[in-house]
């Protein structure tokens, strides 16, 4: 175990979905970190179940930010990874692996071809569609992951 107030900064990525707890670890957290010291991490969002059977939540910014008050940081500062075209590619990714896994011949041919296509139009919608809707999940609903930055309270 870690003494209380040990280290300045914690950084998880990708572990907290994996947490049945996920309260008692952030809590965890505030415990070793010092006055003023910092937690970073990403959570997925939209993402396959992974990992089984440990994949137990997807967090929203707002899961993210009552968990942070309440294991005691201040100053979470949440921020959404990714878009839209982001969470396609992914999809488009583990499509491509399935059908190369579990398919042969004409019907693996076809089958990459018609995702190559999705793809390829995926991209050109992409550069067509204003700055704004690709880089805005705020406006679209659809971040891949999160990120937040949360800080213990300074001493007094």
């Amino acid at each position: 175990p870690f003494s209380n107030r040990c280290t300045s900064a914690i950084m998880m990525s990708n572990v907290l979905e994996h947490i049945y707890r996920p309260d008692a670890l952030l809590s965890e957290c505030a415990r070793v970190l010092k006055p003023g010291g910092g937690l970073f991490l990403v959570v997925p969002f939209f993402i396959k179940e992974h990992q089984a059977p440990h994949d137990f939540f997807r967090y929203t910014r707002y899961a993210l930010a009552r968990l942070a008050a309440d294991a005691g940081f201040v100053e979470a500062h949440i921020e959404p990874v990714g878009n839209l075209f982001d969470i396609c590619h992914v999809d488009v990714t583990a499509r491509a692996n399935r059908i190369r896994a579990r398919t042969t011949g004409f019907k693996r041919f076809t089958a990459r071809c018609l995702l190559k296509l999705q793809s390829v139009a995926e991209s050109n919608l992409q550069r067509l569609l204003t700055d704004s809707l690709v880089s805005g999940t705020e406006d679209a609903g659809f971040a891949q992951s999160f990120g937040m930055l949360a800080r213990t309270r300074s001493a007094v």
